[in-house]
């Protein structure tokens, strides 16, 4: 890779995550979505700051993990997309630092602007505390989970729990217990969707010695427990149904349990040494995923 002025730019870009970012902001607004359903009124000026802040985080994980990487690369391996001469990695090195620690300030500027707002309680607070400890040791030793083999864990009760909550509790204190039975179903699912989305590098992670949880337990370890967390997530969502999730809300969501067999066909399949269709898996993975919570911000907005 040669040396130029867009070079860094480009890069800093490529490890923008759209789908990461995605998922953080229709999460978010799970979260407020259940404070509206609940009759709350919804203060836009917060939804924005909280969403903004959201954003940030996430960023500023991924630039972390990312200079961490470059600080102790897996076997001694860079990633393909990372610059190869030394003093393009270290002007690298140098701007994931810097980028990532702006965007933690900004979001300590605007987390101070919500305390001036009198929308953070002690309640907000723990969230918040939570939210930033996944996001900051997501990459950062001594925890460092991303390449410990709870990556997927980490980042599946960050984006399914504490970006929802935070969602709601910026606008409500209460009703903590409806948006709980709506997001549990949904963390199995999305732990089951990042297993499924590290299948396809498993050879690659093993050569290189990086942990994903995939690694941590075994090809087929792996794919069984994707199964079983497939399945667990429509029983969980039927359970939340005879604890009191209303049924508007739960009854679209159980018309995708057909699309999750088929992954766990897919899956069965691989597994049966059939070749991988890879680019389906991916795409029926992540639409499962974007289409629950659809369908749950559908009944939430619209109810």
């Amino acid at each position: 890779m040669t040396e130029n002025p867009r070079t860094l730019t480009g890069y800093l870009i490529h490890l923008v995550r759209p789908w990461n970012l995605m998922a953080g902001v229709l999460f978010y607004l799970l979260g407020v979505g259940v404070a509206y359903y609940s009759g709350t009124k919804i203060a836009m000026d917060i939804l924005w700051v909280g969403l903004t802040c959201v954003i940030l985080l996430l960023l500023s994980s991924e630039y972390l993990k990312e200079y961490y990487d470059h600080l102790f690369p897996f076997n001694g391996a860079l990633h393909e997309t990372h610059p190869r001469n030394a003093a393009q990695e270290k002007k690298v090195q140098v701007g994931l630092l810097f980028i990532s620690l702006t965007l933690m300030s900004i979001g300590a500027i605007l987390t101070v602007s919500l305390f001036i707002r009198s929308r953070v309680d002690i309640s907000v607070l723990i969230i918040l505390g939570c939210a930033l400890l996944l996001a900051f040791f997501y990459g950062v030793p001594p925890l460092r989970l991303s390449s410990r083999g709870y990556g997927e864990i980490t980042l599946a009760v960050l984006m399914t729990n504490f970006v929802p909550a935070l969602g709601l509790m910026l606008q409500s204190t209460t009703y903590l217990h409806l948006l709980m039975k709506l997001v549990l179903p949904i963390t199995l699912l999305f732990l089951a969707m990042e297993l499924a989305l590290s299948l396809e590098s498993y050879g690659e992670d093993l050569q290189t010695g990086r942990q994903t949880m995939m690694v941590r337990l075994g090809w087929e370890r792996g794919m069984n427990l994707h199964n079983l967390l497939i399945l667990a997530s429509y029983l969980l969502l039927g359970i939340s149904i005879l604890l009191g999730l209303h049924w508007n809300l739960a009854w679209p969501v159980l018309l995708t349990l057909p699309i999750g067999i088929f992954l766990i066909w897919l899956m069965l399949q691989i597994a049966a040494g059939a070749k991988p269709r890879w680019k389906l898996l991916r795409f029926t993975e992540v639409g499962l995923m974007i289409v629950v919570i659809y369908l749950y911000l559908f009944g939430i907005w619209v109810s």
